[in-house]
């Protein structure tokens, strides 16, 4: 869903705007900020470095930066990190539902789940 709603989105106003606007407002928010924000977002919700969400959540980062700065500078929205938490809050509830689908086939089929990267194995 997110990999087909955000690029849609982005190319839509993309479409409607002149670049020039488009680059200004992305002048004035940093890619590098968000990265770090959205990295404290997600440590902040108890999603740690070492778990599959965080890093998929990561890697969607940059789609959110570039969709909130899109959308933020078509509907000429000043509050570009409040709509960028919002949007880094739907990313995160997509990819706790989408992401871990290995779960939900070993519940499915009575087997247990395992993590390749865990340090024990409940047995």
């Amino acid at each position: 869903m997110k990999e087909y709603y955000i690029p849609r989105g982005i190319e839509k106003v993309r479409k409607q705007m002149p670049e020039e606007k488009i680059a200004e407002y992305m002048s004035l928010y940093s890619y590098e900020l968000s990265i770090r924000k959205a990295k404290s977002y997600l440590v902040s919700h108890g999603i740690r470095d070492n778990n599959l969400i965080f890093d998929e959540c990561l890697s969607d980062a940059g789609l959110v930066y570039m969709y909130a700065a899109y959308r933020c500078a078509y509907c000429g929205y000043k509050h570009f990190w409040g709509y960028f938490y919002f949007m880094m809050r739907l990313v995160l509830i997509w990819s706790y539902y989408l992401c871990d689908d290995s779960k939900a086939i070993c519940m499915n089929n009575n087997l247990r789940h395992v993590y390749l990267d865990s340090e024990t194995v409940n047995l």
